[in-house]
């Protein structure tokens, strides 16, 4: 019974974790990655649904970047989580990783990945910002948010690839439950963010309207 019970209470210390980032922040995924992976039949749909509401941002968005990074979020989402084995639900994934059994796949390390191949689409009329909620606390959750260029982080669209285990999610920022916040500009999207002046073993974050914005991907 106490080996039971001992056993119950470590699982939801672990399950308590969430997706909040530990003091020792992992390395970023280093694996060669193409930045615009195929695209498989199935997620057609989610992809054009996802360029439709990508081209409704701003009639300043270009339809054709609207279009490669719709597709490049689906396929990278499917392609990261074959990369992480990721397991559902994502909850548990998580427990997985925070007691050792797994590297990578928290929430955090979803949308570092994806921002880092958005990064290489070139993106002119479309800007990119990893976004926090709940920062430093066990509900933190992370996430990719993408606006018309020279818009406001509130009028974007969130890519959450980590809450349903790699089928790429996807709302308006004012739309979702989560209340999200503009993570500080920093040097590599990573460390910085985590050795910060935030919360511990949290990514550092701004007010939405705040000046200290991420380096826009748009930028020549």
């Amino acid at each position: 019974m106490f080996v039971i019970r001992f056993l119950f209470l470590g699982c939801v210390a672990i399950w308590l974790a969430g997706c909040a980032r530990s003091q020792t922040t992992s390395k970023p995924n280093t694996r060669p990655a193409n930045p615009q992976p195929a695209l498989a039949l199935r997620d057609a749909e989610a992809a054009q649904a996802l360029e439709v509401q990508l081209k409704s941002l701003d009639a300043s968005v270009n339809a054709e970047e609207a279009r490669r990074l719709a597709e490049c979020a689906v396929a990278t989402s499917r392609q990261l989580a074959r990369e992480y084995s990721a397991i559902r639900p994502a909850f548990f994934h998580n427990m997985l990783v925070n007691a050792g059994w797994k590297k990578r796949g928290l929430c955090h390390h979803w949308a570092d990945d994806l921002y880092d191949r958005f990064r290489k689409l070139d993106l002119r009329t479309l800007e990119l910002d990893l976004a926090i909620a709940r920062p430093g606390t066990w509900r933190e959750h992370n996430a990719v948010v993408v606006k018309a260029a020279g818009h406001p982080f509130d009028r974007g669209v969130v890519l959450d690839a980590w809450r349903r285990s790699g089928r790429l999610y996807f709302c308006g920022v004012s739309t979702d439950r989560h209340p999200w916040q503009v993570v500080m500009a920093r040097d590599d999207g990573r460390e910085a963010a985590a050795q910060g002046q935030g919360t511990e073993g949290s990514r550092t974050t701004s007010p939405a309207s705040s000046s200290l914005l991420p380096e826009s991907v748009s930028r020549p």
